[in-house]
């Protein structure tokens, strides 16, 4: 299905008050990149920044449900444009907004892309510090026009301990610099448990996958996100890990804050693209 929006008056200016544009990436489906997404953008707000999220998984919109709000009701209009809808202080647009809740959006490749175009072009952000896109897995049509057409600030890196995640990662980065999209840090995703009596960390799912890519592609690694319960039992519920004070939340306040640092510059770093470009045909 193609969203029926508005017409393309305007489309040049759609994101200009858009200050930092910034790519969630994992390559692979199950590393928690929504989750990492939602909680990444409720902690750049609680520092006070304007924030918004793109959730660009068209067969796969999650970010709505994760956020308590997947109604249609709340869309506003803004001269010909839809205004997203604001849920705990964040913008967020979502192909989940036009769909029943157990529909599929059964659509073809081209089709798909129609609605990144329009999310993008005919949709009001408004003044927002950091617009987050949550990609969908993979490394195709869709991920693709979004590095064309989205004029991003850099990208963030999601991925879990185990080598079988590295292996997509490693397929997403490397569209990134062959993009010349800077990958402004890594996440490591359910990366430890901690037991609740002896503080012992626990590497459930093996250690060191973050660190090991960071290493090897030199780029930071921006935070580890421990194994914690209650990010899935809140999720399912639609509300926020901040507002119930558990302990996974101060990993995503440090991870905004890095995050906060490295946008800061790429706005003073002149040649930051090329750079990374140069890193490539380096270890051709």
């Amino acid at each position: 299905m193609v969203l029926k929006m508005y017409d393309q008056k305007g489309k040049e200016n759609a994101l200009k008050q858009v200050h930092h544009i910034v790519a969630v990436l994992g390559g692979k489906g199950g590393v928690g990149k929504s989750t990492v997404t939602l909680n990444l953008a409720l902690a750049l707000s609680k520092r006070g920044r304007k924030v918004g999220i793109l959730d660009a998984d068209i067969y796969g919109p999650s970010i709505p449900y994760l956020m308590g709000g997947s109604t249609l009701g709340s869309i506003e209009r803004h001269q010909e444009k839809i205004v997203p809808p604001l849920i705990r202080g964040v913008r967020v647009m979502s192909v989940a907004f036009f769909k029943k809740r157990k529909q599929a959006s059964v659509v073809r490749a081209p089709i798909a892309n129609r609605i990144i175009e329009q999310f993008l072009s005919e949709v009001f952000w408004g003044d927002l510090d950091d617009l987050l896109i949550d990609f969908p897995p993979g490394t195709g049509d869709i991920q693709i026009t979004l590095m064309q057409k989205a004029c991003l600030s850099g990208s963030v890196m999601v991925t879990t301990p185990q080598e079988i995640a590295l292996i997509d990662v490693r397929k997403s980065m490397q569209m990134c610099f062959d993009m010349e999209v800077p990958v402004l840090g890594i996440v490591e995703n359910m990366s430890y448990f901690l037991h609740k009596q002896s503080k012992e960390r626990i590497a459930l799912f093996g250690e060191g996958g973050g660190k090991l890519l960071a290493d090897e592609w030199e780029v930071p690694l921006i935070g580890q996100v421990p194994i914690d319960p209650m990010i899935s039992i809140l999720g399912d519920q639609g509300e926020s890990i901040f507002e119930n004070k558990t302990f996974s939340s101060e990993s995503f306040c440090e991870i905004a804050a890095r995050l906060e640092s490295a946008l800061k510059k790429v706005e003073c770093e002149e040649g930051f693209s090329s750079k990374h470009q140069k890193w490539v045909w380096d270890h051709e």
